[in-house]
Parts: structure tokens; C-alpha cells; sequence
């Protein structure tokens, strides 16, 4: 079983707490100071970041955890992107569909490559014997996980505008342009439940909602219509 806190989401900072049934804490996102991590989580045991940008990769609070010990997962765009040099508990990776899971205690992480303005931005899906993960944010659109691979009891995605309020706001042009192809609107969301039914689901998780342009009650209303599990909004 694998048990979810949100510490943070949203342009502010962005950093998940996984703790499995062995004990073991994984960090999804460090884009959070190193205090904040020690009161929310304490000692953490692994941590995976999906990109360099600030709000989710705050460098000081990385290089805190390497030197406490905790082995950080990153794609090697993502390292160099931070210029964080090689260290024994740094670990990078490729991202990519045949690429073989790496374990994590008696968890499996598994990556694809994501659509969005960064050097190698990765989705992940985190997986024991009991629950499959899935952690989408800061990318266009959801990914296509087949088979086994596509099997998620949890799901943690990106719902970060309305396309209709995006497209009526007062953002300059090529703000609500680089919005619209980098991060995933709740319509999207929608489509991508619709589409899947995944019939093991337990409970989604709507994150990194713009106060701008989303509004969180209202987009748990909204997938509540299409899907019958616990729905939690941030």
C-alpha cells in the first residue's frame, strides 16, 4: 500500500510525501525549502524530481538530502539543467516506455518523457504490490500507459486551468499560449478519465491548480460527474 501527502502543489512549490507499508518515504518533487521537508516528512529515504524548474526542484534543499543521505532519482537533462555534480546517491536515468523499473526499497518507479518547456521532464508511475501511482503534472496532455503499466489505484494529475477561463483572461498572448501547450487543463483531465475507466481506481488527486485560471471545488465537481471515487482538489 502506498499512503499520499501532499506537502505542496502549485507555482508556489511543489513536493509529495509517498509512504509505503514497509516504511519507506519517497519524495515525488523537492520544490519545497529543507525545513519545510524535515517538519512534514523527517529522515526521507528516496526522492524523484521531474524536472529543473524551481518550483519543483529547490536546488538547496536537493543537495541537503544527498548530503543526509537520501538517493535522489532525475533524468540526466534534469542534473545537468540544476548543474548538480555526480554523487553516489545521485541517481539519473532515460525516461522512456521500454525502459526497465528501478527499484526503490519494495517500490518500482517507472518514467515517460513529458510535453513540457524543460530540458527532460518526466511522468512517473510508482508501484508495490498493492497500489500503481501515477503522478502527471506540468505536461500538455496525460500520458498513454498500456497494459499492466496502465493499472493506476491512484492518480495525481495536473488540473491546472479551464480552457474557457484561460482563453478569456487577461494574459498576454503568449502566456495563455505557453500555458496551453506546457501544463494540462481540467477538460483534458476529463477526457483522459472518460477515456480510461480504470476499474481498480481508488481516489484522484486534482494538483497544481492556478488561483488565476482554475478553481478547485469546482473541478472536483466536474470529475465527480464522470467518476464515482474520492476526489481530492488542491
Amino acid at each position: 500500500m502506498l499512503d499520499i501527502k501532499v506537502i505542496a502543489t502549485g507555482s508556489s512549490g511543489n513536493c509529495t510525501l509517498i509512504k509505503s507499508s514497509t516504511g519507506r518515504k519517497i519524495l515525488i518533487d523537492v520544490g519545497v525549502p529543507y525545513k519545510k521537508i524535515c517538519e512534514e516528512a523527517g529522515y526521507v529515504d528516496y526522492a524523484i524530481i521531474t524536472h529543473e524548474h524551481c518550483d519543483h526542484a529547490h536546488k538547496p534543499a536537493i543537495k541537503k538530502l544527498l548530503e543526509n543521505g537520501t538517493d535522489v532519482y532525475m533524468t540526466r537533462g534534469t542534473r545537468d539543467a540544476l548543474k548538480l555534480t555526480n554523487r553516489h546517491n545521485l541517481h539519473t536515468f532515460t525516461a522512456d516506455l521500454l525502459m526497465p523499473a528501478l527499484r526503490l526499497g519494495s517500490c518500482r518507479l517507472k518514467a515517460l518523457r513529458a510535453k513540457h518547456d524543460a530540458a527532460e521532464p518526466i511522468v512517473i508511475q510508482l508501484y508495490d504490490g498493492e497500489d500503481r501511482i501515477l503522478y502527471a503534472t506540468d505536461m500538455r496532455e496525460p500520458p498513454n500507459w498500456t497494459g499492466e503499466d496502465n493499472a493506476f489505484t491512484k492518480i495525481m494529475i495536473e488540473a491546472n486551468y479551464s480552457e474557457p477561463v484561460l482563453m478569456g483572461s487577461n494574459l498576454e498572448g503568449w502566456r495563455k499560449t505557453r500555458v496551453y501547450e506546457n501544463h494540462c487543463s481540467i477538460e483534458r483531465v476529463i477526457e483522459f478519465q472518460n477515456r480510461e475507466q480504470y476499474e481498480g481506481l481508488k481516489e484522484v488527486h486534482l494538483m497544481h491548480i492556478s488561483k488565476q485560471n482554475g478553481d478547485a471545488e469546482q473541478f472536483k465537481t466536474m470529475l465527480e460527474r464522470v467518476i464515482d471515487k474520492p476526489i481530492y482538489a488542491y
